[in-house]
């Protein structure tokens, strides 16, 4: 069987202890479907930021076009002309990003109170 050794004893010396702070970051992704068709279409989000900014971006059924820097620290408006293809068929993606994804160590709040897509006739 096993025996208890009470006298058994570990001691370390010269401890190193490597602490890697968390790496704040966030990519959301929003989609606004059957928007109807129209002459023109405005992608406005009304927003905020503490800390630091992010990013917008816009699919084009392709890839992620950049549509604006969200810099604000009080409520605001951005605009957003799309294109056809950002218009993407009436499924219009919008991408928010921390504007500093990596080795990000700044806790920071991004607040979407409303993202829609106004259609001109």
């Amino acid at each position: 069987g096993n025996t208890a050794r009470p006298d058994l004893r570990i001691h370390f010396d010269n401890v190193r202890l490597d602490v890697k702070p968390y790496n704040y970051s966030y990519n959301v992704t929003f989609l606004n479907a059957g928007v109807p068709a129209g002459s023109t279409h405005r992608l406005q989000v009304r927003y905020r930021v503490t800390s630091e900014n992010a990013t917008l971006r816009v699919f084009n059924g392709t890839t992620w076009n950049q549509a604006a820097s969200l810099t604000s620290a009080s409520y605001a408006i951005v605009d957003f002309l799309l294109n056809n293809a950002e218009y993407n068929g009436g499924a219009v993606y919008a991408r928010y990003l921390d504007a500093n994804a990596t080795g990000d160590t700044v806790q920071n709040l991004l607040e979407v109170e409303y993202q829609r897509v106004m259609t001109t006739p």
